[in-house]
């Protein structure tokens, strides 16, 4: 009996020595939800982010569809460039202010554009769309729309800080629940 008193004894004594348990358990709880939630949180934002960049592009491309027949069909510059002006004045009485357009000859030379004087081209992302018009001579001319890139970089800046807060926020309520 005093043999099994003994060991029994030492056995407590092993189990109390160091981080009390409940500690143990909930740093190790700690430690499992942030390598499966930062996982999973990281990999949904990518695949956001990715769709998001997609649709940063589909979407001016998709707005300058209706443009490209018309800028086609055009009789004369003056009505090209006409259309072009109203598409961007289209834009800003949106209250979209971030994007422009562009229309250069099949030999790049830049035939109209409302950016503004001097484009940084880092801080647009760009879409081109092809249009052939026998007044801006043989070959394929390129109608471009120019959306301004702060704007998308400031919102996924936004959106994964928002993701890494609520991500901490989880870990801190295991913590002290």
């Amino acid at each position: 009996l005093s043999s099994q008193l003994a060991s029994e004894t030492a056995r407590a004594e092993v189990v109390h020595q160091g981080m009390p348990l409940g500690w143990r358990l909930a740093l190790y709880t700690v430690a499992i939800v942030t390598l499966v939630m930062g996982s999973v949180t990281a990999f949904q934002e990518t695949k956001n982010t990715a769709y998001e960049r997609h649709q940063m592009t589909e979407g001016p491309r998709s707005s300058l569809l209706p443009l490209a027949p018309r800028t086609e069909a055009a009789a004369g510059s003056r009505e090209m460039k006409q259309d072009l002006l109203l598409f961007h004045q289209a834009y800003r009485q949106a209250g979209i202010d971030s994007r422009y357009i562009t229309l250069a000859g099949p030999d790049d030379s830049v035939l109209f554009s409302t950016l503004p004087p001097e484009p940084q081209a880092a801080a647009y992302i760009r879409v081109d769309l092809p249009v052939t018009n026998n007044l801006l001579g043989p070959g394929a001319a390129v109608l471009s729309i120019y959306q301004d890139r702060a704007g998308w970089q400031a919102h996924i800046r936004s959106r994964w800080l928002r993701g890494v807060l609520h991500f901490v926020a989880t870990l801190v309520s295991i913590l002290l629940a």
